[in-house]
């Protein structure tokens, strides 16, 4: 009998730090986070969770919104993962 475990879902923004800048803000990083080789050593990327669930839900949309995201589903049983990366683009007014 094979029972149906259903997969966490968890929806990231993607940021990349700039190792050594005098800046502390972040900035969106490329499509190639998970290449091979990875990244430079000279960026470090980061996720930041900011849901959960089936869907993502975003109101209140701003232009610091943009950027690159991904969506991360894990079966905890076998411990398969899979993710897919996305970018939301916003227009000013």
């Amino acid at each position: 009998m094979q029972t149906h475990i259903k997969p966490v879902i968890k929806w990231n923004r993607l940021l990349l730090d700039m190792i050594g800048s005098s800046s502390s803000s972040s900035s969106l990083i490329p499509d190639k986070l998970n290449s091979d080789p990875p990244l430079s050593g000279k960026k470090d990327a980061r996720r930041e969770q900011i849901s959960s669930g089936e869907q993502l839900h975003l109101t209140d949309i701003r232009i610091e919104d943009a950027g690159l995201y991904e969506c991360v589903a894990e079966n905890p049983h076998n411990h398969l993962t899979i993710s897919h990366q996305f970018t939301i683009t916003v227009n000013g007014n």
